[in-house]
């Protein structure tokens, strides 16, 4: 298992994730991440919330960034 972090980038700066998650591959921290993602933009659409450029920098153990995921990305509007 490795740990990713996942840090929250918003207007107002960087909130680091110190604990992290261990899962197996990069791939799961992803879907990890999308899934926070819609609960997030959910949450901030009831609330009437504007949906501006918050995003998750998902690093790895070794600090290496293995995505960047907007959260607006995850709504779908058809």
């Amino acid at each position: 298992m490795r740990r990713f972090y996942f840090h929250l980038r918003t207007q107002e700066g960087l909130e680091e994730d110190l604990e992290g998650s261990e899962l197996e591959t990069p791939e799961l921290a992803i879907e990890e991440a999308k899934q926070a993602a819609r609960e997030m933009m959910a949450e901030k659409v009831a609330k009437g919330e504007v949906v501006d450029g918050t995003q998750f920098e998902i690093m790895d153990e070794e600090d290496v960034t293995i995505a960047v995921l907007p959260l607006k990305s995850v709504v779908r509007i058809e």
